[in-house]
This record gives structure tokens, C-alpha cells and sequence, in this order.
């Protein structure tokens, strides 16, 4: 099933007719596209856990802020609208994962719970990927107008649990991003569990045959990476308890 927005940005859904929790996936791209690696695959990875998937491709019509949030929002007000959905939970990678530690700041009260894959959070100068923030705000932003989208800094009492993993030497997006947003929630009480594997590159996604790098062969990649798959049975236990 396909949903279009009034943007041109889109939802692929993947139910049935059961009420059910419903998994929305946010691929990553550097708020310049949306990931295919971290889209359908990731979808069919978590189709075994009794939720629907849904799959949000956010950058047809390259919304920037506020407008790209106020159109998350409407998609989750959307997804609760369907009588197939019970509640919904959000998964993001990289500038994915900031887009969807945003929606889960300001749309606590829809959502159930989120997993935050190597997210972009902060736009502190030592840490910050620059280019998302370019991306989604535009050349010349304020220092003042870059906190309003630095994730860890919005976090209320009311955000739902958030699961979170990364490298520690993810050389794309600092660690210090995944770490600052997991202190963040500490501070809050907000619960939440937290993986660091050792050494990876950024963009795993599964970190499988099924999401190599492009012109790296699957089976190679998948045995490389093999620990850090790890990190799709635990996200999958961590919303089985929710």
C-alpha cells in the first residue's frame, strides 16, 4: 500500500488487515535523500516481530524546518488514523535518526517507543554533520536557530523508551551524537538501552548480505560486519517489551 502527502512524499506500508503495533522507518541520506539500503530491507528484517512497516520516503520534495516536521507529525497523526494500527513506534538512521529523535521530542504523546540507528542528534560545532543541518535548514542558519534542531536538547519527561546503537569510530557521525542523546534521556528518567560496538564504518544499516555497500560483495560484507548484526536481535527484543 502507498500513501502519498500532500509534498509528494510518501509512505510504503506493508499490513494486513489485524490491529497491530506499526514500525514507521526513517532511512537516512543526509536529509538529501532516503536510503534504499536502510528502507525495505530494514522493513522485511522487522516484519517478523508482529508489527506493520512502514517505510516514509521524506526526500521527494526536500522539505526543510519547520515544514519537514509538521509533515512527520501529520504522518504519524495518519498512521494512528488507520483502523490497522494500534500504536506506532519510530526507527531512524543516521539523519533518519535525527529526524525521528526530533518526532519523538515533539510527538511523545503518539509515539510508543523509537530506535535510533548511528543517529545525527546534536549541532554542537565539535560533533555536528554539518551537511544534515545544512540540508535540512538551509545556508546561513544562526547559531541560535541550529539549537532548535539539536536533538538532545529537546527531550521531555514525556518521550517514550528509545533504543540506540552506533561505533565508537564511526567516522561520518560522532559517536558523541548517540552518546549525548542517551545522557539526554538519562536526565529525563526517560528509559532506554544502548549498544556501542567497538569499530564499523557509518551506514551499516542491517549490516548483512541484504545491505551491502555498493561494490562490496554481500557475502564478504555480511561476514565482516557479522557482530554488528548483532543489533537487530536486540532492537527486536527492546520493542517485543514495550
Amino acid at each position: 500500500m502507498k500513501h502519498i502527502f500532500p509534498s509528494g512524499n510518501y509512505l510504503d506500508i506493508h499490513h494486513d488487515p489485524k490491529v497491530r503495533d506499526v514500525l514507521l522507518i526513517l532511512p537516512g541520506g543526509g536529509y538529501l535523500f532516503a536510503s534504499d539500503r536502510e528502507g525495505q530491507p530494514v522493513a522485511e528484517a522487522f516484519s517478523d516481530i508482529g508489527m506493520h512497516t512502514a517505510v516514509f520516503h521524506y526526500r521527494e520534495n526536500k522539505l526543510k524546518y519547520p515544514t519537514i516536521f509538521q509533515e512527520g507529525a501529520q504522518v504519524i497523526r495518519w498512521l494512528k488514523s488507520q483502523s490497522f494500527v494500534e500504536r506506532v513506534f519510530v526507527m531512524g538512521f543516521s539523519a533518519g535518526g535525527h529526524y525521528a529523535a526530533m518526532l519523538l521530542n515533539l510527538c511523545a504523546k503518539d509515539l510508543a517507543g523509537g530506535v535510533l540507528a548511528y543517529p545525527v542528534i546534536t549541532t554542537d560545532l565539535k560533533y555536528r554533520h554539518l551537511a544534515s543541518f545544512v540540508n535540512l535548514m538551509g545556508l546561513g542558519v544562526l547559531k541560535k536557530e541550529l539549537k532548535l534542531v539539536s536533538a538532545e536538547l529537546h527531550i521531555t519527561k514525556k518521550n517514550p523508551p528509545v533504543f540506540l546503537w552506533t561505533t565508537a569510530d564511526d567516522n561520518v557521525v560522532h559517536v558523541e551524537n548517540t552518546l549525548m542523546y542517551a545522557s539526554a534521556l538519562k536526565a529525563k528518567n526517560i528509559p532506554f538501552e544502548l549498544h556501542v560496538f567497538p569499530t564499523g564504518p557509518h551506514g551499516l544499516s542491517l549490516a548483512n548480505r541484504h545491505t551491502p555497500f555498493e561494490k562490496v560483495e554481500p557475502i564478504e560484507f555480511e561476514q565482516e560486519y557479522q557482530t554488528i548484526h548483532l543489533w537487530v536481535a536486540l532492537a527486536k527484543t527492546f520493542l517485543k517489551r514495550l
